[in-house]
This record gives structure tokens, sequence and C-alpha cells, in this order.
């Protein structure tokens, strides 16, 4: 693809931010839902802590929930990354993740729909299935 062939040139400073808004590549992947774009551009050594011009880092894009964004990238594998304390990332242990990483379990399931919250996730799929991971205790 073509980002693929920009993020090779020499020239290309993957973590340069626009003068408009200090935002870099990333910040803007995340703002727009484009996990794809999001992991390859972490491959190739994009920064997560950069901050705009109003002290946001792309954690903080991210965890805003300025838009809601799908984390299925164009090969339909579910990716899922940030905290995880209450096991909502689809992972088998507690802990966070830095980066996008695929969900193990899904790789055959096409995604219809996803609802993320703070104690639990649930996943749609095309055929009607439904999933959820998290805390049940309360919900």
């Amino acid at each position: 693809p073509f980002i693929d062939s920009l993020l090779k040139s020499e020239e290309f400073n993957v973590n340069e931010p626009d003068q408009e808004s200090n935002c870099t590549a990333l910040h803007s992947s995340v703002y727009h839902g484009l996990l794809g774009v999001a992991a390859l551009l972490t491959s190739y050594g994009a920064t997560w802590e950069c901050k705009d011009f109003d002290g946001c880092s792309v954690w903080d894009y991210l965890n805003d929930n300025r838009k809601p964004f799908s984390l299925i990238n164009e090969k339909s594998l579910l990716y899922s990354w940030g905290n995880n304390y209450s096991f909502n990332l689809g992972s088998e242990t507690g802990n966070s993740k830095q980066i996008p990483i695929p969900v193990k379990g899904f790789e055959r399931l096409t995604v219809r729909k996803i609802v993320l919250s703070k104690y639990h996730s649930v996943i749609l799929g095309e055929n009607g299935s439904v999933y959820s991971c998290g805390v049940g205790e309360s919900g």
C-alpha cells in the first residue's frame, strides 16, 4: 500500500507533527479509528506519548471517546489495547496493552459491531453471534 512505501522513505519522519495542531499521523489515525494504520505506524516507531498543542497524547485521543471507532482492521482481525483491569480487552490476563494486539479467538469471525465500556466489551458477529468479555459481577 501507499502508506507502507511512504513509511519506508528516508525523508519521512513518522513522529513529525503537523503545524496546525501539532498532531502526528498516529494522533490522526487513532482519532479517525484507523486501527490498521495506527498499528502500521507503531511498527515503524510512532510514539504514543507525543503531545498536540492542547497537551493531549495519542492515549488521550484513544480514551477521550471523541468519536467511536472500530477495532477491526482491513483483514477483519480484531485488535484491542489500553487498560485491562476488568478484562474487557478480551485477553487472558488483566495486563494492560500498550500497543494494539490481535484478540485471540476472533480470527474467523466477521465482526459487525463492537460496544466498549470500562467494565466489559460486547462483540456482535455478522452471523448474529454475541460475545462478551470483562467483569460480570455487576451487569
